[in-house]
């Protein structure tokens, strides 16, 4: 089973910082990463954007989730 979704929203954003992407939350994120109410957002410069896609995969397969990419 994989590790809850506030754990993953919490090791995505540690890793982002360790890996010097800057983001920022769009909206509701008051209680992050305790309670999350539907999806989050996040605003990243486009310069890190391919970073923040391997950090994001790499802690979700990481913590038992599976991942799907689209663009």
């Amino acid at each position: 089973m994989p590790e809850s979704v506030e754990f993953l929203l919490h090791e995505v954003l540690t890793n982002l910082e360790n890996s010097k992407v800057e983001y920022c939350i769009e909206r509701n994120f008051q209680n992050y990463p305790n309670e999350i109410s539907g999806d989050v957002d996040l605003i990243i410069q486009s310069k890190d954007f391919e970073i923040a896609v391997v950090v994001i995969k790499e802690c979700a397969i990481s913590l038992g989730w599976k991942v799907f990419l689209l663009h």
